[in-house]
């Protein structure tokens, strides 16, 4: 039990919360602790802190990516090639080490992604099928996500599609809010985002729009 509780904790500090080469930070361990203690999902955390990293590789070109790589690399393997094995893995989030892919080289991957089209994309998530979605927030338009690092707005609207249903134009406001990372001075927004989370919205079916 000792060996499979440190294993664990190898594994979020070095895969899904790298914050320095070779070394699990605290809040790792926080996050670890939260997850064996109280069953808490670190699934919303790896998102935040994924989403927040891109961003800001964006805004500030020639950045390193630190984040949940394996999250990306599972990401571009179900929407890529999971396309025409929907029928022999019905779950490619779990079976995606078993989707047939030729090994590529940088400039292979940049030629594939300059190719692409909205054809060559796997958008629709025939594995998961939910009868209701989570969509904002107490005051907030989106849902604001909380990592280890910062804060990130979640829009479930612009997705709609991936969850089989019709993709409507979102408003202004959904492509808004909030990005920053944990300083002293974020602190009374940080408790703002804490309360909202009491306060979630769902829409269930008959809110939802069939393909």
């Amino acid at each position: 039990m000792t060996f499979n509780k440190t294993l664990a904790l190898i594994f979020f500090g070095i895969i899904l919360f790298p914050f320095h080469e070779k070394v699990i930070d605290h809040v790792a361990i926080d996050a670890f602790f939260a997850w064996d203690a109280h069953s808490n999902s670190p699934i919303p955390a790896i998102l935040a802190d994924t989403l927040i990293t891109i961003n800001f590789c964006q805004q500030k070109s020639g950045k390193q990516i630190r984040c949940c790589n394996p999250l990306l690399y599972v990401w571009e393997y179900t929407h890529f090639f999971a396309k025409n094995h929907m029928g022999k893995l019905p779950d490619p989030l779990r079976s995606f080490h078993r989707i047939p892919a030729l090994r590529k080289y940088a400039m292979a991957w940049k030629a594939e992604m300059e190719d692409c089209t909205k054809e060559t994309l796997t958008w629709m998530c025939p594995w998961f099928r939910p009868s209701h979605m989570l969509v904002r927030c107490g005051r907030f338009s989106n849902l604001p996500l909380m990592g280890l690092r910062g804060c990130i707005a979640y829009s479930p609207k612009l997705v709609l599609r991936q969850l089989g249903r019709t993709q409507t134009l979102p408003n202004q406001e959904d492509f808004g809010g909030i990005c920053f990372l944990y300083t002293s001075g974020k602190q009374s927004q940080i408790d703002v985002i804490k309360k909202v989370w009491n306060k979630p919205l769902y829409f269930r079916d008959s809110e939802l729009d069939k393909p």
